[in-house]
């Protein structure tokens, strides 16, 4: 361990170009975690998210829902 924390010493320009690799590696694994976990892994806010459905109408001005525009 001394002889690392000398070498990281010697070396500042490494030090910094690590220190920052790590943290940037870290904090995206983490941000792309919690997106995954918020949208695949959680259940949704429901009693029976199970059983929810969504319905769709085709109409001659639109494909998705019920809009006209």
């Amino acid at each position: 361990m001394r002889y690392a924390v000398r070498t990281l010493v010697r070396q500042p320009a490494f030090t910094l170009a690590a220190v920052l690799t790590l943290a940037l590696g870290i904090g995206a694994n983490g941000a792309i975690f919690m997106l995954v976990d918020a949208t695949l892994l959680r259940l949704l806010p429901f009693p029976e998210p199970h059983r929810l459905v969504m319905l769709w109408e085709q109409t001659p001005t639109s494909n998705r829902g019920g809009s006209r525009r």
